[in-house]
């Protein structure tokens, strides 16, 4: 969750379910986790406080093609199949109004995002009065977590010669996200 913040949040709705996207940030621990980020006033999220909702967040994934498996050669009885990592987070949806809390999000955001770069910027590098007028456009987003559930499939299932030409053939992709799923396996 920390890896991938961008999370898609799901709320029953009207004749479909509703999917809202924003970035996270992930707080607290055990019993008092929690799922913290920001939305436009303008967003229906903000009509929806007190609801049951599902915050998924994906991690790295890739194709897998029958062709990288090296048993094939013994057995040609292989499919395509996709490997992916997500976690996802059920709770209650949390608004909150208070100056306070929102300029608290606003920085520790800021900070999480910024913090490899060589020279950060800080909501204190904006003028306060410009930030103020920001912050009350917005409204704060709390998810209480009452239940995570990582889900995982990384060629597990494969025999070790299939996992170890799996990896090889997404490392020879050279993309970050094939090369990401490589490491898992």
């Amino acid at each position: 969750m920390q890896a991938n913040p961008l999370a898609m949040l799901v709320v029953n709705g009207d004749p479909f379910p509703q999917v809202f996207h924003l970035p996270l940030l992930v707080s607290g621990s055990g019993e008092q986790m929690q799922l913290r980020g920001h939305i436009a006033r303008a967003n229906p999220l903000t009509q929806l406080h007190g609801v049951s909702m599902l915050a998924v967040f994906n991690g790295p994934d890739a194709y897998i093609s029958p062709a990288y498996y090296a048993s094939k050669q013994l057995d040609p009885k292989v499919v395509p199949t996709w490997n992916y990592v997500t976690v996802q987070v059920q709770g209650r949806l949390v608004l909150h109004e208070e100056p306070e809390w929102k300029l608290a999000l606003l920085s520790e955001l800021t900070q999480q995002h910024e913090q490899h770069r060589r020279e950060p910027w800080q909501v204190t590098d904006a003028p306060s009065d410009y930030i103020e007028k920001l912050s009350r456009a917005i409204v704060g987003v709390e998810i209480a977590i009452e239940q995570i559930q990582g889900k995982w499939k990384v060629s597990q299932n494969q025999p070790e010669q299939n996992k170890q030409s799996v990896a090889r053939n997404l490392a020879e992709q050279g993309t970050e996200k094939a090369s990401a799923m490589s490491s898992l396996i």
